[in-house]
């Protein structure tokens, strides 16, 4: 088995620089990091495609007096992985796997995980391509859907809301090459999550739509010498 293991992985290396980025029977693998204004509003408005774990204290002082302190512990695991049907053309899964907890000093504690998975498909205008075909324009776009759940705990009590929701997300974006098998990716996003509460009866829906801006790697590889 290593020595199979071992062969594949040399075999993938030699496609790798081998082989165009964008051509059919190519993998991609994918990391994107949004341009996000804290814990909270990542997980109301959707998470980029990266894994991460942070660590967070927030507190006040107003007219001498200091507030407890909250400490948040926020992680993240959201790959994307694609393969190349044709030319320029690459689809594939995109998952977010997400999550945060706050804890204040008197022992209340807050926890949210959101769980979303889906398709998506990016298209390389390689016919546009810049600087020598080192710069290539792409459009993305994906849909996801999921569940996410909200636990608040105060003493001895418990109080939990559990939610569907959708993400629909899709932008132009430039993807500058460093190598054959390697490039960062920059892209303008329009992005709408909906959540809608499972616990009630009543049609309660959030909406949230964002644009903002993203930053990531892409990586282009192939087994089996193609």
């Amino acid at each position: 088995m290593k020595t199979l293991m071992t062969s594949i992985s040399i075999l993938c290396i030699f496609s790798l620089s081998t082989n165009a980025q964008f051509t059919k029977g190519k993998w991609f693998g994918g990391t994107t990091t949004d341009l996000s204004s804290g814990l909270y509003s990542h997980a109301y408005s959707g998470g980029g495609n990266q894994a991460g774990l942070s660590f967070i204290s927030n507190w006040t002082k107003s007219g001498g007096q200091t507030s407890d302190k909250e400490k948040a512990t926020g992680w993240n695991f959201t790959p994307k992985v694609g393969y190349f049907f044709i030319d320029g053309l690459v689809g594939g899964l995109d998952i977010n796997i997400r999550g945060e907890s706050w804890k204040e000093e008197n022992g209340d504690k807050d926890k949210m995980s959101v769980l979303t998975i889906g398709p998506f498909v990016r298209y390389y205008a390689v016919q546009y391509a810049l600087m020598s075909g080192k710069i290539v324009p792409f459009a993305e776009g994906k849909f996801l859907f999921g569940s996410a759940k909200d636990s608040y705990t105060s003493g001895s009590s418990t109080y939990t809301d559990k939610y569907g929701l959708s993400e629909f997300a899709i932008g132009p974006g430039l993807t500058f090459l460093l190598s054959d098998f390697v490039s960062v990716d920059m892209m303008v996003v329009y992005k709408r999550v909906t959540w809608k509460d499972k616990d009630t009866t009543d049609e309660y829906i959030d909406y949230t739509s964002a644009f903002g801006f993203t930053f990531g790697l892409s990586f282009f590889f192939a087994c089996g010498g193609q």
